[in-house]
């Protein structure tokens, strides 16, 4: 296995901030290190019961979901996990069929009751019904979302709780219960958003407190005190410090990936930086005078990959920084002209990569990306 030819690292906040570069990238070969999935378990003839009559009744856990319109028909699911929400929904527009199909499963439909319960207790599992309610209502400007939905972190563990309507001014009724001390609800999103003329494209994971869930929710609570940045041309000056977007987001805690090109003459340097959220970055220089050259003469970049990641200050900040590294990461890619993913020798594993994507669902996070071309 071979290295990149060198590595530079800043240290801040108990966190080794990686900036490494390859020098006319050969295709390396890569391992992969890391931790396997565990084994899944069938787990069969699950009985779900309400003092209702709802459309549609089901089991969710971490990996896996099933759904069925038939409230007397028991539920097969396999999982990794050991413990399932049980849920019952309102029937939603298209719901028809007894068995519902994967390809339908992110349909939104009204949570009505739920329940946590170990899936292995062989019993029929009671569900408790969901009296406070409010409505949820897709914003209308500022965001264009492709996918919007709450999810409950039960046990630091996230499970879908319920899906969201996200074209412009849809809405929808949502449950929750406020009396639970170990049940925490995050709106998270996904899409792009606005600022001054400029598209970002947008991933958000917002944790909602008691207040803003009995208010009602909207445009509001998916960007929480964030100040979005203006875009400008990506640029490295003469003193090494590469600007990467406006000054809007400056002081805000979070971390940020950027990987882009220099090239003079037949030499090309691809780097990649992970480091603290800001929009000003000086660049870990080398100890080869040559690639230092490239760098510090690239003026205006044509190609980048930027990243930025502002989270709450309670956030832990290597469990962030994984979250975005593993986004970054594909075992199975070999375009090293692809700056969207690092061609690190060593890797996440396809689980590692499943696992931290879940727990991103409950990072309170707001993260924007731009790349060019």
């Amino acid at each position: 296995m071979q290295h990149p030819s060198k590595k530079k690292y800043l240290k801040s906040n108990e966190i080794n901030w990686l900036g490494y570069e390859k020098v006319d990238a050969p295709n390396n070969p890569r391992c992969v290190t890391g931790n396997n999935a565990p084994a899944t378990t069938s787990y069969n003839a699950i009985s779900i019961s309400t003092d209702t009559a709802p459309g549609i009744i089901g089991v969710a856990t971490p990996d896996s979901r099933k759904l069925t319109a038939n409230p007397t028909q028991s539920i097969d699911i396999e999982s990794s996990f050991s413990v399932g929400l049980g849920v019952a929904h309102q029937a939603a527009s298209g719901d028809g069929e007894v068995e519902i199909p994967d390809s339908d499963l992110d349909n939104p439909r009204e949570i009505t009751d739920y329940k946590f319960f170990n899936l292995s207790d062989n019993a029929t599992e009671e569900l408790d019904k969901l009296i406070e309610s409010n409505s949820w209502t897709a914003p209308a400007n500022t965001y264009n979302l492709t996918s919007a939905a709450l999810y409950a972190d039960y046990q630091q563990t996230p499970y879908i709780w319920q899906n969201l309507p996200h074209s412009a001014s849809d809405t929808i009724t949502y449950r929750y219960d406020p009396d639970i001390n170990n049940l925490d609800y995050f709106l998270t999103a996904e899409g792009s958003v606005d600022a001054s003329g400029d598209q970002w494209q947008l991933s958000t994971a917002q944790q909602l407190s008691d207040t803003q869930l009995s208010a009602g929710l909207g445009r509001t609570d998916l960007a929480d005190s964030v100040t979005v940045p203006q875009q400008e041309n990506a640029n490295i000056d003469g003193s090494g410090t590469l600007t990467a977007y406006g000054n809007g987001a400056d002081g805000q805690a979070g971390i940020q990936r950027i990987a882009y090109q220099a090239t003079e003459s037949s030499t090309t340097v691809t780097h990649v930086i992970y480091a603290e959220a800001n929009a000003e970055q000086t660049i870990p220089m080398f100890d080869d005078n040559g690639i230092n050259a490239v760098i510090s003469g690239a003026d205006t970049l044509s190609n980048y990959d930027i990243s930025v990641m502002y989270t709450s200050d309670n956030t832990d900040q290597r469990q962030a920084l994984a979250a975005l590294m593993a986004e970054h990461t594909d075992p199975g890619q070999s375009d090293i002209t692809d700056l969207s993913l690092d061609n690190l020798p060593v890797l996440f594993t396809t689980y590692e990569r499943e696992q931290l994507a879940r727990q991103k669902k409950i990072i309170d996070h707001y993260q924007i990306s731009t790349s060019n071309p």
